[in-house]
């Protein structure tokens, strides 16, 4: 039924072929510009860690810098302040003191230190509970120096068990020290928990003597596992005092070994996580500042901004007494500048995620140009592609209809030049010239209606047809070409229902002509499909058209395309059939033309009705051919005789 395309038998590359080449022609240009956008990303992210870097590298510096420049300040005014130190006199330690904590640095905490070297003051207060000793606790404490072993033994236990807050007559904690003795003869899970919590609580108040004498027998302790003993050594530790950390700086190699070479100059040392200065005065007495961890670290927690600190980038003190916390992930971003051994300032980015988030900002930038790049020259190609199929295929159509069209030109041209030569050599009998000019008439018509429906269809294409429109009623001309069909095809048959009342605003000529195209279509494709029905109706406000048949049907995919001009759906009966395939495009283009429409209802196995509907006439009433004002669309051209519907 549906006009058929010829395939070609030129081998071409597989369509899957085609699409990969054209993807990897497409992406090609998009993985060049990843592979330079990752390059970039790189630079980029380089160059924000590398400015990153220098920025926390200054603000190290710069606080290392005043840090020291403070200390050298302190230590003049401390070389030019005035101490009473007559040795006539009772040592002041508390007036020494006052005079030194104006000398002092922000950064550091003044000191007196005793003949024997330790520190006088700032001394620390031992802290007493608020409520009156149980009597029980205090007799049992009062109770060990007499007693006996055993007694001795059971007295310890009794304590442990209930008097967490026993201490000696010097002052000294005793529940700590009975805890790890016994947790040393008896390991016991819930004591040593007891023993953590009471550190954590109580280590504060205890004394720095006491404190190290108890860190070195939790590190000698035996029968529980290094988790229990660093835990143990943390709650220790973790609460130590700034008293504590100018003990530790006095009690240091290098402040001892400074004190004992001082010969009446200031005392300066660096070391042990501390820097000290210290003026000797008579007696033996020493005053002066010492710098910690600690009063480092509160010193710029005061004033951040004076030693660099900002929203960006923040600084923490280093050293033995106080571990900067380090964040899972990646290696931070940070610089340290050393004081002294031990003492140190660490400046690190303030919001570490911001780095990435810059890169990540990149990224999406990246992500954003690569996957519009990606698709722009996906959706190039992709109309690349289509343009290059669709070039091929209507080259491909163009070939077969000129092969089409040169085979139904040489039949009728070589019958009309075999019966001039019959004529023209004298070979044809007086009584037989009568049917021989019958004949060449018949091949001369074929082959002029042949070259006029090519004319009209080159017309149509370009919009060049010339229409001349009247109220026509359309059964007249149908039934005209109805008729021409039989005489040339006596042995089909063909069924009419045809409506005399529909008039429309038609050329008749066009309308034979989609008749014609119609019923040599059905002819064609639907040879054994007979009889088929050509009926005229009236639908809504058109005059339709319809030429039907019960052949094979046409597949919904295939129904759009079929009106394209030179388709024709491959298969092995469009192969035997003849034809230009361009009679479904005439049809549509004539359709077209006076502003109607083509169409087909058809489904596979149930046969097809091909359609056309016209407007109505503008006058109803006349149902004759009135000839209306001639309309075109161009330039006009004269129309053939096949297409007035003359032989």
């Amino acid at each position: 039924m549906a006009q058929r395309r010829i395939p070609s038998s030129a081998a071409r590359p597989s369509a899957t072929r085609e699409w990969l080449l054209f993807g990897a022609a497409a992406l090609l240009p998009t993985i060049g510009l990843g592979a330079l956008g990752l390059r970039a990303l790189g630079n980029e992210e380089a160059a924000i860690r590398r400015e990153a870097s220098l920025a926390v590298a200054s603000v190290a510096q710069r606080a290392a810098s005043t840090t020291n420049a403070s200390i050298t300040t302190a230590t003049d005014a401390l070389a030019r302040s005035t101490f009473d130190d007559a040795p006539s006199r009772a040592p002041n330690p508390k007036a020494w003191l006052e005079a030194a904590k104006r000398a002092a640095p922000d950064c550091g905490a003044a000191v007196v230190v005793s003949p024997s070297g330790n520190l006088a003051l700032p001394t620390e207060q031992i802290a007493v509970t608020s409520t009156p000793p149980d009597p029980t606790c205090s007799a049992l404490v009062g109770s060990l120096a007499t007693a006996t072993p055993g007694e001795r033994s059971g007295a310890k236990e009794r304590l442990l068990a209930g008097c967490p807050e026993a201490r000696s007559e010097l002052g000294r904690w005793l529940w700590p020290s009975f805890a790890l003795e016994s947790l040393h003869d008896h390991p016991d899970e819930a004591l040593a928990k007891s023993l953590d919590a009471w550190l954590r609580s109580h280590a504060a108040t205890m004394r720095p003597g006491e404190r190290a004498a108890t860190a070195s027998e939790i590190a000698q302790l035996g029968g529980v596992d290094e988790a229990t003993k660093k835990s143990l050594a943390s709650a220790l530790e973790g609460e130590a005092t700034t008293v504590d950390g100018l003990v530790r700086a006095i009690h240091g190699d290098a402040a001892t070994k400074a004190i004992r070479a001082a010969a009446g100059d200031s005392v300066t040392f660096r070391g042990s996580g501390a820097v000290g200065v210290l003026r000797p005065l008579s007696g033996g007495w020493l005053v002066g500042f010492v710098v910690t961890t600690d009063t480092l670290a509160d010193a710029m927690a005061t004033a951040p901004a004076r030693y660099g600190a900002s929203s960006t980038v923040r600084i923490e003190v280093e050293g033995r007494s106080r571990r900067v916390e380090q964040r899972p992930g990646a290696e931070p971003l940070r610089a340290t500048e050393w004081i002294a051994e031990g003492l140190g300032v660490s400046a690190s980015l303030a919001k570490p995620d911001s780095l990435d988030a810059q890169t990540s900002r990149s990224v999406a930038w990246l992500s954003a140009v690569a996957i519009v790049g990606g698709l722009s020259a996906i959706a190039l190609a992709v109309a690349s592609f289509i343009r290059m199929r669709a070039a091929r295929r209507t080259s491909e159509l163009r070939t077969s209809f000129v092969a089409a069209v040169s085979h139904e030109l040489r039949t009728p041209i070589a019958s009309v030049r075999m019966l001039a030569e019959l004529l023209e050599e004298g070979r044809v009998d007086e009584d037989e010239r009568a049917e021989v000019h019958e004949a060449l008439a018949r091949e001369a018509r074929r082959l002029g209606e042949t070259v006029d429906r090519l004319l009209g269809f080159s017309r149509m294409s370009a919009d060049k047809v010339v229409l001349e429109r009247a109220n026509v009623a359309l059964a007249t001309p149908v039934r005209r070409a109805i008729e021409r069909f039989r005489e040339r095809n006596p042995e089909v048959s063909v069924e009419e229902s045809l409506d005399e009342s529909v008039v429309a605003d038609v050329d008749a000529v066009q309308v034979e002509l989609c008749v014609d195209n119609l019923l040599g279509n059905a002819m064609k494709y639907a040879p054994k499909g007979g009889p088929y029905g050509v009926a005229v109706v009236r639908d809504g406000d058109e005059a339709r058209l319809s030429v039907s048949d019960r052949g094979p049907g046409i597949a919904r995919r295939d129904q759009k395309r079929i009106f394209d001009a030179f388709e024709r759906v491959d298969d092995r009966l469009s192969k035997a059939t003849e034809g230009s395939g361009i009679g479904l495009s005439l049809v549509a283009h004539a359709a077209r033309a006076h502003g109607g429409r083509a169409g087909v209802e058809s489904e596979p196995g149930r046969g097809a009705t091909f359609f056309v509907a016209f407007p109505l006439a503008r006058a109803l009433s006349s149902h004759t051919e009135v000839p209306t004002e001639r309309t075109t669309r161009d330039e006009p051209e004269e129309p053939s005789d096949s297409e007035r519907g003359r032989a």
